[in-house]
């Protein structure tokens, strides 16, 4: 990295911040008189965006941001572009540190978005459920808490959701039942309670569901972790033909209770 990156780099990171936070703090009415032209954007460039995820994640100290520090988006290290718009995150396995920012719910042309197995902290950004195009979230083993919003059941051409080794609590919400074009459902080892909507019934396209959880070896070391629902498993679920960490017998009366 040369010195003139380290030095413009970070300041438009806080920059960046400041405006935004102002953005937030002041009315809408009053946006104009008090925040200039450049400062409180309402629509961001994927450019801005990911300066946001960059600054919200720990980004100098990423095990690799090649590129970061361009001016082009296309050449960050971890970003594909189809036609000159960014369609793809895969910082999987990079160190991240910190949260998820919110605004990547802007980045509308996103279909895949892959943050798996970094350290990663807060709450899962109820904004992702205006990524109308995304296919893939692979948010697995980080350390993510809190409920799953029940927004991400508006990502009606999601195919993988993958929150599994997380520390997330609640429980799921009924809305992914909406999920019509999900293949693979992957929840296991969080600290999700309740039961378990039927609604997951209605995911026809579905092949592999994830729900519960057990021991898992890293290391060498063996370690107790899953979910606590009750009740029983959905009748509908039963029916499905998937691939799933429970047993179901034939559900005709009651299913197999958790």
């Amino acid at each position: 990295m040369n010195l003139l990156a380290k030095t413009i780099f970070p300041a438009t990171i806080l920059l960046l911040q400041g405006c935004y936070a102002a953005a937030e703090e002041v009315p809408h009415a009053l946006e104009q008189s008090v925040c200039p032209t450049s400062c409180c954007p309402i629509n961001l460039s994927a450019r801005t965006i990911l300066i946001i995820l960059f600054s919200a994640t720990n980004g100098p100290e990423w095990d690799n941001n090649e590129g970061w520090y361009s001016g082009e988006v296309c050449d960050y290290v971890g970003v594909v572009c189809e036609k000159n718009v960014v369609v793809e995150i895969d910082l999987s396995y990079r160190g991240l540190k910190g949260s998820i920012p919110s605004e990547l719910g802007q980045l509308g042309t996103l279909a895949r978005l892959d943050l798996r197995s970094n350290n990663l902290t807060g709450t899962i950004p109820s904004e992702l459920g205006q990524l109308g195009g995304l296919e893939t979230l692979n948010l697995w083993s980080n350390n993510l808490t809190g409920n799953i919003p029940s927004e991400l059941g508006q990502l009606g051409s999601l195919e993988y959701m993958l929150l599994d080794y997380n520390e997330l609590r609640g429980a799921i919400p009924s809305e992914l039942g909406q999920l019509g074009s999900l293949v693979d459902l992957i929840l296991q080892n969080n600290q999700l309670t309740g039961t378990i909507p039927s609604e997951l019934g209605q995911l026809g396209s579905l092949e592999y569901m994830y729900l519960v959880g057990g021991v898992s070896t890293v290391g060498g070391v063996s370690t107790v972790g899953g979910n606590e629902f009750v009740g029983i498993i959905p009748y509908e679920i039963c029916e499905l033909k998937i691939y799933s960490d429970f047993n179901c017998p034939p559900c005709r009366e009651n299913c197999l209770r958790l």
